[in-house]
């Protein structure tokens, strides 16, 4: 297996190595008469240009910018070829003598369609951010309403005036005189009632001892 993809490989080498050279084309410049005839040659790119030194003096064939040199060529028998792979314009002269040159145009092959441009890529939308959700703020708890207190005043009695009657008999003097008997309604506190029956006692003395005098006068 490894044998025949060796050999494969090289056979596509050669091939591709063999392209340039059997598509390759030559042309001749003769070096006669101080001249370069013709002066000015066209070629594709893998063309070759062959330079004849057909004069009776030493020439060579020298790149301005040094991409080929012959050297010196014999009168008569000197020859030099060189294989153009790059396009452009090769101007070129004799450095025996200076004012023999000659041009080269290498052309290249038809340009082709441009590279195809990839089709623009779209951007990739941004990431969405997730909803922000907010925490709900903690519902307290409903406010227990006080039983209203009830305050029953228990009713203020008012005490009935008190009745008192009070009977005193003062008892006349010798022996017997008729009793004053004198009856006070007090009504009001402790203190009224007790100024009452110190009246009532005070009346009955006085009353009795007028009654008393009046007997003894009599």
């Amino acid at each position: 297996m490894g044998r025949r993809a060796l050999v494969t490989a090289l056979v596509l080498a050669a091939g591709a190595l063999s392209t340039g050279p059997a598509r390759a084309a030559s042309t001749a410049v003769t070096i006669q008469d101080y001249s370069f005839t013709p002066g000015s040659v066209t070629i594709a790119q893998w063309d070759t240009v062959t330079w004849h030194n057909n004069g009776p003096s030493h020439h060579t064939a020298t790149s301005d910018t040094g991409a080929f040199d012959s050297g010196n060529l014999a009168p008569g028998v000197g020859s030099f070829q060189y294989t153009f792979t790059q396009p452009g314009t090769y101007n070129y002269h004799c450095s025996i003598h200076s004012f023999m040159t000659g041009t080269v145009t290498v052309s290249g092959p038809a340009p082709g369609p441009g590279p195809t441009q990839p089709p623009a890529t779209q951007p990739a939308p941004a990431p969405t951010a997730p909803p922000v959700t907010r925490a709900k703020a903690p519902t307290a708890a409903p406010t227990s309403t006080a039983a209203p207190t009830t305050t029953t005043v228990a009713p203020t009695t008012t005490a009935a005036p008190e009745q008192s009657t009070t009977s005193s008999t003062t008892a006349a003097a010798a022996g017997g005189g008729q009793a004053l008997a004198t009856k006070k309604t007090s009504s009001g506190g402790n203190g009224n009632g007790a100024l009452g029956a110190v009246a009532a006692v005070l009346l009955a003395v006085v009353a009795g001892g007028d009654l008393l005098l009046y007997r003894r006068r009599s």
